[in-house]
């Protein structure tokens, strides 16, 4: 999982610094496997011995005037759990990404100047354009090649919707008056955080029998995922 700081240094100025950590459900140790001094964005994803993860950094020659031509924009980089070695993979300005295989990456940038994402392909060092979805995505997950997504129309909240990238349609699975974000997938689930019955809590989608349980009874919960009958969040 990963823990996130901010340290403060001055009344307006303040640096983040993002660790990637690996926790044994059994013992309940702790281990720092990577540490940046950036905010980290979307969900660390493993396949296999290589651990993929994002950050965002500013940097200049934006095309604007009120930050002074300084924007944000993502990094995607490859961690291999063996060597601990770093690989940088490729930067865009996106907002999150979901590894298909090790050559194939599916990521989505908010599209200029208008509503809605684009949805872009990395493969094999190369970027394509896929095509531009009418929903806002904030968020992708994937279970058996099937790609899920926190998205919102311009006039709605987050909703949970399955991604066709043939399409690029995005099908509502989850559509409420109510923001479903952090969205997680395992085990043939997708957990999710919303504000139900003035409560901030965990929920389960179960994507075989198509039914929601709230899994947190508390006043506020948030980012839970189960492992091994336990849930933590």
């Amino acid at each position: 999982y990963v823990r996130k700081k901010i340290q403060q240094n001055h009344a307006f100025i303040y640096n983040f610094h993002s660790q990637i950590i690996e926790y044994n459900p059994k013992t309940g140790t702790e281990k720092i496997i990577e540490k940046e001094n950036t905010p980290m964005i979307g969900e660390c994803q493993r396949i296999r011995d290589n651990l993929y993860f994002a950050v965002t950094d500013v940097i200049n020659g934006f095309d604007n005037t009120l930050n002074f031509g300084y924007g944000s924009i993502a990094f995607l980089n490859k961690l291999d759990l063996k060597t601990n070695i770093k690989e940088p993979i490729f930067s865009a300005e996106f907002k999150d990404f979901v590894v298909i295989n090790e050559n194939k990456i599916i990521y989505v940038v908010d599209k200029k100047g208008r509503f809605g994402s684009e949805v872009w392909e990395y493969h094999s060092g190369t970027k394509t354009k896929l095509g531009i979805t009418k929903r806002q995505i904030s968020e992708l997950e994937i279970i058996n090649d099937h790609i899920y997504v926190v998205a919102k129309k311009q006039l709605g909240s987050w909703d949970i919707c399955e991604l066709d990238l043939t399409t690029l349609k995005t099908t509502p699975i989850i559509d409420s008056a109510w923001a479903e974000t952090n969205l997680k997938a395992a085990n043939e689930k997708l957990y999710f955080t919303a504000n139900y019955d003035k409560k901030v809590g965990v929920y389960c989608y179960n994507l075989k029998n198509r039914k929601t349980y709230s899994l947190t009874d508390s006043s506020y919960a948030s980012n839970g995922l189960v492992i091994d009958n336990n849930l933590y969040y």
